[in-house]
């Protein structure tokens, strides 16, 4: 996990929400509200080893 990412800032808008990560886990690359979507959109992007994550709509909490 690089340690130089703020989550909390980055995640905040995707509460409730599956996205994908790019690999080195700077960007948000797809989204959606189900894992199936997420990684049906995050397969159209240039990202090859996409980072799945469920953001909890519980402030401060996201499970990998």
């Amino acid at each position: 996990m690089n340690k130089n990412n703020d989550y909390g800032k980055m995640l905040l808008k995707y509460l409730g929400k599956w996205v994908a990560l790019s690999s080195d886990e700077a960007t948000v690359v797809a989204s959606g509200k189900t894992l199936a979507e997420t990684m049906r959109i995050a397969q159209k992007t240039k990202e090859k080893n996409p980072i799945y994550i469920m953001v909890s709509t519980e402030i401060g909490n996201f499970s990998f």
